[in-house]
């Protein structure tokens, strides 16, 4: 996980069939029939696969990552639910952690604990996305290029 963030935005509202005007898909509608629009929050998440943290990064809304069985619709035995579930779970702590405005866990040693880098070096590994000791370690050879710092072997 690289990274939340929330934006505001003009999103329909739900509403209740029974007592309220809605359309088809349960939102409300006002006299003209026309959906109506609250600003609300939305929450974001930055992430990329371990392999590759500086060249593939997905930024997605956090509340379509929830895995949710009844919107799976035709998943053949449950390959789609098996893939959103073991994501949400990587993602999940990191998420509790930004809702409660603390920092962000990382699995390893932190940079900032790490004798072998200077503060200005791990500031420059964090721009990278590389927050561990053990992120460093993994780097492969066309990583270790992309980052800035001398004699980076």
């Amino acid at each position: 996980v690289m990274g939340f963030k929330t934006s505001y935005e003009m999103l329909a509202v739900k509403g209740d069939p029974v007592t309220e005007k809605c359309d088809l898909k349960g939102y409300k509608l006002d006299a003209s029939g026309r959906r109506l629009l609250e600003r609300q929050a939305e929450d974001w998440v930055t992430y990329s696969p371990s392999h590759s943290p500086m060249n593939t990064k997905t930024t997605e809304r956090v509340r379509l990552m929830l895995p949710d069985p009844s919107k799976m619709g035709e998943d053949q035995d449950g390959e789609k639910l098996k893939f959103m579930t073991a994501r949400w779970m990587q993602i999940e702590p990191a998420y509790d952690a930004f809702k409660k405005g603390q920092d962000i866990p990382v699995n390893g040693m932190a940079l900032a604990a790490w004798p072998g880098v200077s503060p200005e070096q791990a500031e420059v590994l964090r721009q990278c996305g590389i927050r561990t000791v053990e992120e460093v370690r993994d780097l492969q050879e066309g990583q270790m290029d992309k980052v800035r710092l001398p004699n980076m072997r």
